[in-house]
């Protein structure tokens, strides 16, 4: 859907978290094109959601300094599990990130796939009206779609 958006430039990056190992997978950025690996993405163990957040915010921050509006849409088939040391819970953790990356101009909305999340979570995780829960991805893509142009109206792309 987004590829046509004829002055959006879009990046795709997906994550792993097995035990104590994390790992980010970028699919496509300004530097890489694997879009077609997105078909042989597995489940992994664990959510490391504020973990990737902070990530792919960095790499956006460096790779798009030029870039005006910058929208990150963090889509989830579960809340977050893991913290690190730092004494939050990974729900807290995750939130810290995202309001990180608001601070530093990159919009932040939440995708809860197959009833990811109840609302209570992705108020605490995005805020509310920052996020949306689609119970069925394949019956959901036209509030998907609407959703991401909501977004990307208000942004003035």
């Amino acid at each position: 859907a987004l590829k046509s958006l004829p002055d959006l430039e879009h990046c795709v990056y997906g994550f792993s978290t097995g035990g104590s190992k994390i790992q980010t997978f970028v699919y496509k950025d300004r530097e890489i094109n694997k879009i077609q690996a997105l078909s042989r993405m597995m489940e992994h163990d664990g959510t490391a959601i504020g973990h990737h957040v902070a990530h792919v915010g960095d790499k956006m921050l460096k790779q798009y300094p030029d870039v005006q509006n910058k929208i990150m849409f963090v889509l989830t088939d579960g809340s977050p599990t893991h913290t690190g040391n730092h004494g939050l819970t990974s729900i807290q953790h995750t939130r810290a990130m995202v309001d990180l990356l608001r601070n530093q101009g990159i919009m932040v909305f939440g995708i809860g796939l197959d009833n990811a999340f109840p609302d209570s979570i992705g108020n605490e995780l995005f805020g509310e009206g920052q996020y949306a829960i689609l119970k069925d991805v394949s019956s959901a893509l036209p509030l998907l779609v609407k959703r991401n142009r909501t977004v990307l109206d208000r942004a003035k792309i």
